[in-house]
């Protein structure tokens, strides 16, 4: 080989490195676009839905928004969220017939949910107030689904661009929406929870649209009956997935629901409208979360106990500190914002409520940040599933006891007991899987 060609043989490597960095570079940030769009849009729809609705009404709202999500957990732990998984290692070769079923389970699955809730808002036990806006959730549910498959099956192909495409549909969507009820006067709970489905729905066919995943492929998966399969098939990955969903889930929904009965409907339009203030927090977490689990995983294998020290004490000092400094800024302007933020008296009375729903989410950074990203990357994930389910135990003992006697300040404060109980819980865990194996 001459000096010429080996010359030009470098300079188109290094070419191809360079269009191959620009290529991810270009993922990496419309993902981080995509997700933007997506965490804002949930958080302005929440902060709209909350100045523009009385308490009483909101709370109906947090309510059934609450009981749709729960289902809406079941479908993603167990359908959608181990496609990343099992769609890119295992059917890399019919990626379109796998999102076809992905797609079609997945909103199969949440029209199940939805009829048996629309079933369910006709019971004696539920107030005649919830039930329109329960059936409207049920019709809304896989809708809903239906959007969460579409940006796992856009990631799955390695276009974010189409994901991000689809959440910007989904925000404009939104604003039109809520804003068009708040322009005719409409803003009930019923019309509330229908432009969310509606505005979910017309993101999740931008997305397949640009997708351009046959019609045919999809007519084909129908007719062989291999959607049960796909189920089987996420089961091993999604159960796991599931248990740890379901335990949060508990620890973050459970005092909403027990405050409606124990102090009323605006206690629980208060409280959502504090654990919405935190969401920004929740959303960064899981940003940086995202962005390190693949470091880290790439990486443990070749740690020693003075590396996993160095990551825990570096990662903890600095999330706990931001979070500190979190905490200090909402508790010394909780009524500013508060006041700012929105227009009924009772939002601003319990502002100083605000910094206590604040513990919680630091602590769950910290801890998910540091001990479950480990954890996770050496394939442990029994000890975070118990770490979890300590905080739902603590919430299902301590937490509800208190927001029957408390109201507000109990639930507050159980919510900031369950997230102690299971950070203590994760530490110990994590300290017998480092330094006692």
């Amino acid at each position: 080989m001459t000096a010429r060609t080996r010359t030009l043989s470098a300079v188109r490597l290094l070419q191809a490195i360079g269009a191959t960095a620009g290529r991810w570079r270009g993922r990496v940030v419309h993902s981080v676009a995509e997700q933007a769009l997506v965490s804002l849009t949930g958080l302005g729809s929440q902060l709209v839905m909350i100045r523009w609705m009385r308490p009483e009404l909101f709370g109906i709202v947090a309510i059934v928004q609450i009981i749709q999500t729960t289902l809406l957990t079941v479908v993603h732990n167990v359908i959608i969220e181990p496609a990343a998984v099992v769609g890119a290692r295992d059917h890399a070769d019919e990626t379109d017939s796998y999102i076809a079923r992905l797609v079609l389970v997945s909103t199969a699955a949440a029209a199940l949910g939805g009829c048996l809730l629309a079933l369910a808002a006709f019971l004696p036990p539920i107030p005649a107030d919830m039930t329109s806006p329960l059936v409207g959730a049920a019709a809304c549910l896989p809708a809903l689904a239906w959007y969460n498959a579409a940006r796992a099956a856009a990631y799955l192909k390695g276009l974010p661009l189409i994901a991000m495409r689809g959440a910007a549909v989904l925000a404009v969507a939104s604003a039109v929406l809520l804003g068009g009820l708040y322009w005719l006067d409409a803003f009930s709970t019923l019309n509330a929870v229908l432009a969310m489905g509606l505005a979910n729905a017309a993101g999740a066919l931008a997305v397949m649209i640009a997708l351009r995943v046959p019609a045919r492929i999809v007519l084909a998966e129908l007719r062989q009956a291999r959607l049960l399969g796909l189920v089987r098939e996420h089961w091993r990955f999604g159960s796991w997935l599931l248990a740890n969903g379901m335990s949060l889930q508990v620890t973050r929904s459970l005092y909403p629901l027990i405050l409606a009965p124990a102090a009323g409907l605006e206690a629980t339009a208060v409280f959502r409208a504090m654990m919405t203030l935190s969401l920004p927090l929740q959303k960064i977490n899981e940003a940086l979360s995202n962005l390190s689990q693949p470091l880290i995983a790439h990486r443990i294998h070749a740690w020693g106990r003075p590396e996993h020290v160095r990551y825990l004490v570096t990662t903890l000092t600095i999330t706990a500190g931001a979070g500190l400094a979190a905490i200090v800024i909402a508790g010394l302007s909780s009524g500013w914002i508060m006041t700012l933020l929105f227009k009924e008296e009772i939002y601003r009375e319990f502002s100083w409520l605000l910094p206590v729903v604040f513990i919680y989410t630091v602590i769950f950074a910290c801890v998910d940040l540091g001990v479950f990203n480990i954890l996770r990357a050496r394939g442990r994930y029994k000890p975070v599933f118990i770490a979890n389910i300590a905080g739902a135990v603590t919430t299902l003992l301590v937490g509800l006891e208190l927001t029957w006697l408390l109201g507000l300040a109990g639930a507050s404060a159980g919510l900031a007991l369950s997230g102690v109980v299971s950070a203590a819980v994760a530490v110990v865990l994590v300290r017998r899987e480092l330094f006692q194996r």
